[in-house]
């Protein structure tokens, strides 16, 4: 199963909640410090790996047609970390968001979810604290296409977070043979934390009655692989990676 990082640990039963904040663009995005903020808690979700497309050889002379259902996207991973350091209003905690993978298209892999990670604490230029090893919320794998033969996207891994690591479920494969095969369901994102939305892996799409493959949703769901008939579709994106943050005083 959805990479993510929780930041926390146990907390003092005196401190109340005076935020949450969700994160749920992806690339390099800062969080800012609200005043009288003593720790702040973060489950940080890994993007989920795209769905394969399925694909399609047709047969000749003393060989048959081969069908191959495209194998589903990983799930991304969640770390839960908790940070205390010396934190003023107006400083900046700095993130990575991970994409969700890209579908596979015709007969192709499904591509890899980005890792979600914690990277430091600024004050102004000033760097207060580098967060290394970082905790990351792993990327999902993205689903195998006919070259790798309908293999399923590997789960996001979670790491380094002080509270709980969660990683992500693997997709599941591609069928294939000689008559029409179905495309591999993705993966479900690692589960907890503070994030209490909805979580959805895509399902993979259904030759029988040409039911095409979904994708997963943020954060963190495995796209659906495409299914293989004499025409086949194209996998599905996997759920973009999100942070969320809630900070105490």
């Amino acid at each position: 199963m959805i990479g993510a990082a929780y930041i926390g640990s146990q907390r003092a039963t005196s401190r109340v909640l005076l935020s949450t904040t969700d994160i749920t663009l992806t690339g390099s995005r800062s969080y800012t410090v609200p005043a009288g903020a003593v720790y702040v808690e973060a489950d940080m979700y890994g993007g989920g790996g795209g769905g394969a497309a399925g694909n399609y050889i047709a047969g000749s002379k003393g060989n048959p047609a081969n069908y191959k259902g495209g194998g589903g996207g990983g799930g991304g991973g969640r770390t839960a970390h908790r940070y205390s350091g010396s934190m003023t209003s107006g400083d900046a905690i700095n993130f990575t968001v991970g994409s969700g993978g890209v579908a596979g298209s015709g007969g192709g892999d499904g591509g890899d979810g980005g890792a979600t990670t914690m990277n430091t604490h600024t004050r102004s230029a000033t760097t207060i604290t580098t967060f290394s090893p970082a905790p990351s919320g792993g990327g999902g794998e993205g689903g195998g296409g006919y070259i790798t033969i309908g293999r399923t996207g590997a789960a996001g891994v979670a790491a380094n977070g002080n509270m709980s690591n969660q990683s992500g479920s693997s997709g599941t494969a591609g069928g294939s043979g000689t008559t029409e095969q179905n495309g591999g369901n993705g993966g479900n994102p690692g589960s907890g934390g503070n994030y209490s939305g909805t979580q959805t892996r895509g399902n993979g799409g259904v030759a029988s009655t040409s039911t095409v493959p979904t994708a997963g949703t943020q954060p963190g769901g495995g796209g659906g692989g495409g299914y293989s008939k004499t025409t086949p579709v194209a996998g599905t994106v996997g759920g973009a990676g999100q942070v969320r943050i809630k900070a105490y005083g």
